[in-house]
């Protein structure tokens, strides 16, 4: 938390307004509920000690998630510190490994402005360590003097109320919130400066990923409960998410074929949802479940999409061949029988048409064989096996998980 010395006179202080986002507050006419006040917090007020910039590259690179700033500023200084102070060496214990990436947002003037060839915040998102996002003005901030309130600080406030409480934890559409939320008060009676805070709708922007998934705490770890194989002709899916034994509210699962969307649906309060699919599956072959949202780091489960109706899993058979076991893990057992002499050989067709021979063609005496095969080299999905004995061909599908 940065504060600067905002004026004189009348006194205003950045502090005061940084204060506002922690917990619940209702100042100045509204109410918001931003970061836990149990947190850790490392506040930098120069209220209470002056600090430099230097003293925010020491601190930052002790491992900060979130940098919330209220300062002066221009195009190429920001929190004390100048587009030259941006680099990589400065900030390299924040590299994604040792510490986390940081969240920037500020109230201050003209940093963000991304039409400026590079204003300081277009450094701070590029270099490969410090930022992954800056919140922040392309053209002024705003406060009002002498005062807690400012269209800055009201947008700032819905932002993290936006986070915390309601839980949109994409980073774009936490901002778009803010800029709802704040929306009655654009053209509300008694303005400190009528025109302020539509100006800094205009102005306050996003730079980096809008989808951006933001956690305001550790992700949770969770169990679930799908169902791993599913037949074509299938519309729709039950999924259940838990976390500590638990149903998980709120999560998105969504339900991915060949690239295509088939389906999403939200998890309800005991972590169920029914994922209707916006269209039967017509094609056997892997769907992909992911499972995403508010702080839960996204969990991705294959399905596998069988043509099969009515047969056992546990083997698949055609006449005197057969697969075992089906779907195969590790091992993949033909089975066969043969009534005369014969030359025989096995192939594998991959679902895009590629072809491997798995044993090549040579002679087999009258009888029951095996044949067993390594299978862990396929990637999870659906093959065709085929025994090639004389002019005959016999196939068999089977799965590979």
């Amino acid at each position: 938390m940065a504060g600067e010395n905002l004026y004189y006179d009348p006194e205003t202080w950045g502090s005061d307004y940084l204060e506002l986002l922690i917990g619940s507050h209702d100042d100045n006419g509204y109410s918001t509920t931003g970061i836990p006040e149990n947190y850790t917090f490392n506040k930098m007020y120069d209220e209470i000690t002056y600090w430099s910039g230097y003293d925010l590259i020491e601190q930052i690179s002790q491992g900060y998630p979130m940098l919330h700033h209220v300062g002066h500023a221009n195009e190429t200084y920001v929190m004390k510190l100048s587009n030259w102070d941006i680099t990589d060496e400065n900030f390299s214990t924040i590299n994604g490994t040792t510490h986390n990436y940081v969240l920037v947002y500020t109230h201050g003037c003209l940093c963000g402005s991304f039409d400026y060839n590079d204003c300081i915040a277009e450094q701070m998102v590029s270099i490969n360590n410090f930022a992954v996002a800056f919140v922040g003005n392309s053209r002024y901030g705003w406060f009002n003097e002498g005062q807690t309130e400012g269209p800055s600080a009201h947008l700032h406030r819905e932002f993290l109320d936006a986070l915390y409480t309601d839980k949109y934890n994409r980073l774009g559409r936490a901002h778009m919130e803010s800029k709802i939320a704040t929306a009655p008060w654009v053209t509300a009676p008694g303005q400190w400066e009528p025109g302020a805070l539509r100006w800094c709708f205009y102005d306050c922007n996003v730079l980096g990923d809008p989808v951006l998934a933001v956690w305001t705490n550790n992700p949770i770890n969770i169990a679930t409960s799908y169902p791993s194989i599913i037949q074509t002709g299938t519309s729709s899916m039950q999924v259940t998410v838990t976390s500590g034994g638990t149903g998980v509210s709120g999560l998105t699962c969504a339900v991915i074929m060949n690239g295509n969307l088939l389906g999403t649906a939200l998890t309800d309060g005991y972590g169920n949802v029914q994922v209707v699919f916006n269209e039967p599956i017509t094609s056997i072959g892997m769907a992909e479940l992911t499972v995403s949202g508010y702080n839960c780091q996204p969990t991705t489960y294959q399905i596998i999409v069988t043509g099969t109706v009515g047969m056992p899993f546990d083997e698949v058979t055609t006449q005197d061949f057969s697969i075992s076991p089906n779907p195969v893990t590790e091992e993949l057992t033909v089975h066969y029988e043969l009534y005369s002499k014969d030359i025989v050989s096995i192939d594998v067709t991959f679902q895009d048409g590629r072809t491997i021979t798995i044993r090549e063609a040579s002679t087999d005496l009258p009888g029951q064989h095996v044949f067993r095969w390594n299978a862990n080299s396929l990637s999870a999905g659906v093959y065709q096996c085929s025994l090639k004995s004389g002019s005959q061909v016999k196939t068999a599908r089977f799965i590979k998980k």
